[in-house]
C-alpha cells in the first residue's frame, strides 16, 4: 500500500512517501521524505525502514539515506490520480485500477474503466431497439418517431448515471454499474423484436389467407 503526500510528475518526484508492505515473512513499512523513479524502480531518499511483529510493535529500525526499491508498476501509474477518471485513457485507467485496486475509494475508476467499452458498445444498442421501435412509430408519424427517439435517449442517459453512482458508491459491482444500461435496453430490444415478429404475423395472417384458391 502507498501513500504519496504531494507528487510532482514534471520533475518525476514524490513528497512524503509512505510505504507499507504485507507480503513476506513480516509486514515492513518504509517511509522516506522524497522519492524519484525511474521506470518501474523507485530511488528513496531521507528514509526509515521499519520491520513489524505480529502485534504492530517495530522489531527493527534502521534509518537509510538512499534505498533503491522496484515497485513493478511504472511511476507514472501513480499520477493518474490526477486526472479524473473520465480525462483517463483505458490504459491508465486499467494501470490505476491495477495498482489500487476496485475497492470503494476506487470503485469510480472500476466504473470509468469498464464504461470506456460499454458506452461506445450501447450504438449496437440502440440499432436494436431501433428497428422494432421505428415500425411502430412509422404509424404514428414523423413527430412520434423523434419524440421517441428522445425519450429513449434521455432514459438511457438516466439508467446509466444512476448506474454509475450505484457503481461508484460501492453499491455496485463496476463491471455491471458499466454494462447495466446496455443490458437493459438489449433485454427491450429482444423483447420488443419478439412481439414484433408476431406483430408482423398477424398483419400478415389476413392477406395470406385471402390468396389461397379456394
Amino acid at each position: 500500500m502507498y501513500y504519496i503526500g504531494s507528487a510532482d510528475d514534471a520533475h518525476r518526484e514524490l513528497r512524503n512517501v509512505m510505504i507499507y508492505e504485507l507480503e513476506g515473512p513480516v509486514p515492513r513499512l518504509i517511509t522516506a521524505g522524497a522519492a524519484r523513479w525511474e521506470g518501474e524502480v523507485w530511488h528513496l531518499y531521507g528514509g526509515v525502514i521499519r520491520e513489524l511483529d505480529g502485534q504492530g510493535f517495530t522489531r527493527y529500525e534502521a534509518g537509510f539515506a538512499q534505498m533503491d526499491l522496484a515497485v513493478g508498476v511504472e511511476g507514472g501509474s501513480f499520477f493518474a490520480g490526477q486526472k479524473t477518471p473520465e480525462e483517463m485513457t483505458a490504459r491508465e485507467l486499467h494501470q490505476y485500477v491495477s495498482l489500487f485496486g476496485r475497492g470503494p475509494g476506487n470503485a469510480r475508476f472500476a466504473v470509468e474503466y469498464y464504461r470506456k467499452f460499454a458506452v461506445p458498445f450501447a450504438s449496437a444498442i440502440f440499432a436494436l431497439l431501433a428497428a422494432p421501435l421505428g415500425a411502430r412509430a412509422a404509424q404514428g408519424g414523423r413527430f412520434v418517431g423523434v419524440g421517441l427517439s428522445i425519450a429513449v435517449l434521455f432514459v438511457y442517459y438516466v439508467l446509466m448515471s444512476i448506474f454509475k453512482a450505484m457503481g461508484t458508491i460501492g453499491g455496485l459491482d463496476p463491471f455491471l454499474a458499466a454494462w447495466a444500461p446496455n443490458l437493459c435496453y438489449g433485454l427491450a430490444g429482444i423483447t420488443l423484436w419478439a412481439r414484433e415478429d408476431g406483430w408482423l404475423l398477424q398483419r400478415l395472417a389476413p392477406g395470406a389467407a385471402t390468396n389461397v384458391p379456394s
